[in-house]
């Protein structure tokens, strides 16, 4: 949440999830949470391409803000696994998000 227009985070995570990752077909998914800055999505393409291997990971972008912790259950329960690392940087948000 916070991703920015280019999903640094995410994108570092799922690249160092698929480097570590003892199995090669693991799956990789990663939602991407940016409601002000993901301009065109052009940046985000291109920095999703130079780093992971194209097709490998699921990239899902959501640009609704989440503002209650019921917004937050309400983008991670359609995965089939459960998530194993969720990062938020929202400029203080971060409370109202998840209490």
């Amino acid at each position: 949440i916070g991703a920015g227009p280019i999903g640094l985070w995410g994108i570092r995570t799922a690249k160092a999830f698929l480097r570590h990752s003892p199995h090669i077909n693991s799956p990789c998914e990663v939602l991407l949470v940016e409601p002000f800055d993901l301009g065109d999505g052009s940046d985000l393409g291109n920095h999703t391409l130079y780093n992971l291997p194209e097709g490998r990971c699921r990239i899902r972008v959501e640009q609704n803000p989440v503002q209650s912790v019921e917004d937050l259950k309400r983008l991670l329960e359609p995965g089939d696994q459960p998530w194993n690392l969720i990062d938020i940087d929202a400029q203080g948000w971060e409370k109202k998000m998840l209490c």
